[in-house]
Order: C-alpha cells, then sequence, then structure tokens
C-alpha cells in the first residue's frame, strides 16, 4: 500500500462529498489535538474543503478537535468516541466527550 499520508487528497474530497457533488452524505471529521500522526488542523481543513461554498444547512461536514487520545479515539476511548458518533448521527451538538 503506497503512503497514503503523502498524497493530496484535496480534489478528490470536494469530487465525492463538495458542493456540486451531488452527495447527501454527512461527514464528521474527528481529530486530537495529541495525535503524533497528524496535526489537527489538517484533518479539520477536511471539514473547509466539503462545507467550501455551502451555507447553512446546506453545510454537511461537522468537525470536532479533542484533547484526548492520540490518532486511534475510537479505539483509546470507545465510549468518549461513540457519544461524539451518535451525537452527530441525531443531529445534537457535537462537543468534545
Amino acid at each position: 500500500m503506497a503512503d497514503h499520508t503523502a498524497l493530496d487528497w484535496r480534489d478528490d474530497i470536494r469530487a465525492c462529498f463538495g458542493k456540486g457533488s451531488g452527495s447527501a452524505t454527512k461527514v464528521l471529521v474527528v481529530a486530537s489535538s495529541r495525535s503524533g500522526c497528524f496535526p489537527a488542523a489538517g484533518p479539520m481543513a477536511v471539514v473547509d474543503l466539503i462545507n467550501e461554498g455551502c451555507e447553512g444547512q446546506e453545510k454537511r461536514a461537522k468537525g470536532v478537535v479533542v484533547d484526548w487520545g492520540g490518532h486511534w479515539l475510537y479505539w483509546e476511548d470507545p465510549a468518549k468516541f461513540e457519544k461524539i458518533a451518535l451525537d452527530f448521527l441525531e443531529d445534537r451538538e457535537v462537543i468534545d466527550a
């Protein structure tokens, strides 16, 4: 498998989920300020790419930066991660659990 971290995925993200893609998929991006792999600003940029050019209800991507865990949040604290995911899926305010 090629190193996916070295690739530029911005155009693919826009094409698959951005305005004009026809996608109605809701996207949740969760990142940790403590990840040793990615600075949180990188994953949060995905939220901006998806919501680019969208207004209000059109915005389908939400992002949250947590201060616990590292790179595998769902593994490191499943209960906190689950709460964030369920809040998002149930259209509740997504906050750091």
